[in-house]
C-alpha cells in the first residue's frame, strides 16, 4: 500500500505492507506533531519511488516532501486511475478503497476561491 501522512506543510510518500492506520501510529509515536493520513492507495515499491521521483523537486529529508493541495489531488488522482486498473500479471483482486480524509482537507488546505472537493 502507499500512503501519504501530512504534517506541517510536509507529506511522507511510503509504503507499507501492514495496514497504513498502523504504520501512522507507529510514526506517531516519533513525532511531537499531530500526522494525518492524507492518501492510501494499492501499490509497492514501484509506484513509491515513481513519486518519490515526480516531487523531487520538492524534496525536503528522506521520505519527507514539502506538497501542496495540488499535489495532494494529483497523487490521489493517479491512484484512484491506478486502483481502476486491473493489475498485470497477476491475479486478479479487487484493490482497497482509496482514503482521503475529506475533514482535514477542509481544514487545512481551504482555498477562497475553490470550494472543497466532493470525493463521493
Amino acid at each position: 500500500m502507499i500512503y501519504v501522512i501530512h504534517c506541517d506543510g510536509y507529506c511522507k510518500i511510503g509504503t507499507t505492507r501492514d495496514d497504513p492506520e498502523q504504520r501512522l501510529k507507529t510514526l506517531q509515536t516519533g513525532s511531537p506533531h499531530e500526522l494525518h493520513l492524507m492518501v492510501v492507495a494499492p501499490g509497492g515499491a514501484d509506484e513509491e519511488k515513481a513519486l518519490h521521483e515526480r516531487y523531487a523537486h520538492k524534496w525536503v529529508r528522506g521520505e519527507w516532501f514539502e506538497l501542496d493541495y495540488e499535489d495532494i489531488r494529483a497523487i490521489s488522482a493517479l491512484s484512484l486511475v491506478r486502483a481502476s486498473l486491473p493489475p498485470l500479471e497477476r491475479p486478479q483482486v479487487k484493490p482497497p478503497p482509496i482514503v482521503i480524509s475529506d475533514d482535514y482537507l477542509e481544514d487545512e488546505f481551504t482555498l477562497d476561491d475553490e470550494p472543497p472537493i466532493d470525493l463521493s
